[in-house]
């Protein structure tokens, strides 16, 4: 059985017991000695809103205790105390008390301390522990609100159930503000710290942005770019046609130019949102696209503001050769040529597939056009194995070195990734795998040359086993010419270790199929085909199944097909395969 006890300024708690002698006599008593420890008033006047007791680091100073005034009348500060309760002992420590002035219906008020921003209405020294404990705010000596939190299961000093605990950084915060139903588990949340702001806001606009538009990217030569801006009402109440904007602007090194404003000619309701696809023409170069929202009486002006980052064109840096298996007592080394104009890498970052990019180098180094730089853990020992390293081109790494992965699955080994000193990408390769029986060979990329998806990389027949600084025997520095066919050299010898060249460029919109024939018309094998260009293929003079073939003559076939797979051209180049000296 139960027994239901109230009062008329007091909430109503149902209190269970099992009937024995006295008991109900005993009961009464507990209820009444309970019910004076934690009762909060029902024409309560001011709950506590929110609470941030955890700070990363250091509470003191950080710490606050938001309030709120739920009635439709002002309260005087001067009656209004806050208290502690320690979840692990008795009764109320009083925190804070007579405020100055009043709080008007429906308003807010913080007592914090002084790193509290923005500042509070009221700054305290107090301390306030992280759980399990409680807090409760008086009115006139009355309690008009209680929190427990933390996981404090003591029901003298909880509405309900305890309101959980929080991350460092977090408040916990009534959700929606002012919203009591007795219970506080279900009144408070876990929250972005909100002082002296409602914990929902009632009229916030944010900007960002939508569709194919990223924070950061790197755009071809024209500069071309739709970028597709999104203002959404995150507040409680409709945002009128006409009250908010959105501004692009176009920041650089020279300054800032504006490109477009835009209002909304319709209202937002809560939760939706207007866009605004701006296209622009950006000039080469860096650039900081800045997207402001423009609302009075906006609550949350952290989400105002948007900043994309752009760079048109840019370095011609590209990966050209990668030492990842080294013979003993040798560093790796990734080696960069310049395709472009002349580049200062300081605050270049470097990584593979599985680091965090680490910083080439802080001192001003340029790599001249068509010039090497090869970067090394170790200058001094890649010298002394590489004596034909040419000096002024080694950049010793700052950072810790990615050590790069000799032999992987799926074909893949390991990846280089090159970025700008703002982490814009560069340059990124994927290498084969080095087999043991070719330690102390570097990999050697074929097509220096810009604008290409894959590479295509050779192991170096250098006598030392590397090149770094130099540049290869089968590097190709230009692309071929629109709609040609290259194939570099006419005659070679797989014997020594030479490779076919085979670039192709046949325009967007076409795919291309390359095979080797013999002088009888039969295909020898397959190269490979491909739909994006420039492409590269090699011919190591091995036919289907790995066998080498006769030397003599070979037709290296290249069959273009259109969109529908219509054959629309082939080009044919005839080749000599043999040794030298034959």
């Amino acid at each position: 059985m139960g027994i239901l006890l109230c009062a008329p300024e007091f909430r109503l708690f149902r209190l269970g017991f099992s009937p024995n002698p006295g008991s109900f006599a005993s009961v009464v008593a507990a209820a009444i000695v309970v019910l004076s420890a934690y009762v909060v008033r029902a024409d309560a006047q001011l709950v506590i809103n929110e609470i941030y007791y955890d700070h990363p680091g250091s509470d003191t100073g950080h710490e606050f205790i938001e309030l709120m005034n739920v009635s439709g009348a002002s309260v005087s500060l001067a009656g209004v105390a806050i208290e502690f309760h320690n979840g692990t002992g008795e009764g109320w420590e009083v925190l804070w008390s007579g405020g100055v002035g009043e709080l008007p219906g429906g308003a807010l008020f913080v007592v914090g301390g002084g790193l509290v921003r923005p500042p509070p209405g009221a700054v305290s020294g107090f301390s306030i522990q992280n759980g399990p404990d409680a807090l409760r705010v008086t009115v006139g000596g009355e309690p008009s609100d209680l929190v427990a939190y933390g996981g404090l299961d003591d029901g003298a000093y909880a509405e309900g159930v305890s309101a959980p605990a929080v991350d460092a950084g977090r408040s916990l915060a009534r959700i929606p503000d002012g919203h009591d139903s007795g219970d506080n588990a279900a009144d408070l949340a876990s929250a972005e710290p909100s002082p002296g702001a409602f914990n929902v806001a009632r009229h916030d606009a944010a900007v960002g942005v939508s569709g194919a538009t990223v924070g950061a990217a790197v755009l071809g030569a024209d500069g071309r770019e739709l970028v597709t801006l999104v203002v959404t009402n995150n507040g409680q109440h409709d945002i009128g046609a006409g009250l908010v904007a959105v501004e692009l602007w176009d920041s650089t090194v020279d300054g800032s130019s504006f490109l477009e404003r835009s209002v909304n000619d319709a209202d937002i309701a809560p939760g939706m949102e207007f866009e605004l696809a701006v296209s622009v023409i950006l000039t080469p170069g860096y650039h900081w696209l800045v997207a402001d929202v423009d609302f009075s009486g906006d609550e949350r002006v952290a989400n105002d503001r948007v900043v994309l980052l752009r760079r048109v064109g840019g370095p011609e840096l590209l990966v050209s050769e990668v030492l990842c298996y080294p013979a003993d007592g040798c560093p790796q080394f990734v080696e960069l040529y310049n395709a472009g104009a002349d580049v200062d890498i300081s605050g270049f970052k470097l990584r593979d597939r599985s680091h965090k990019p680490a910083v080439v180098t802080t001192r001003s180094f340029t790599i001249p056009a068509r010039g090497y730089a090869v970067i090394t853990p170790d200058a001094t020992a890649l010298v002394a194995c590489y004596p034909g390293a040419g000096e002024g081109i080694i950049v010793e790494h700052a950072g810790t070195w990615p050590t790069l992965n000799r032999t992987g699955s799926g074909g893949v080994s390991d990846s280089v990734i090159l970025t700008d000193a703002l982490t814009l990408p560069v340059d990124a390769i994927a290498y084969p795998p080095v087999g043991s029986d070719h330690e102390g060979r570097s990999l050697e990329r074929v097509d220096l040359f810009s604008g290409r998806d894959t590479q295509t990389w050779v192991l170096s027949r250098d006598p030392s086993g590397a090149s770094p600084g130099r540049p290869n025997e089968r590097s190709l520095f230009a692309p071929p010419a629109p709609g040609s066919v290259d194939v570099t050299p006419r005659t070679f010898s797989p014997y020594d270790g030479e490779t076919l060249t085979v670039s192709v460029d046949s325009g967007p919109g076409t795919a291309v199929v390359v095979s080797v024939y013999d002088v009888e018309g039969r295909r020898v094998t397959a190269l490979g085909s491909a739909t994006a260009f420039p492409a590269v293929f090699l011919w190591d003079g091995r036919g289907d199944g790995g066998r080498g073939m006769m030397p003599g003559l070979y037709i290296v076939v290249c069959e273009i097909f259109a969109p529908d797979g219509r054959r629309v051209a082939s080009r044919k180049t005839v080749v000599g395969c043999g040794r030298r000296g034959e």
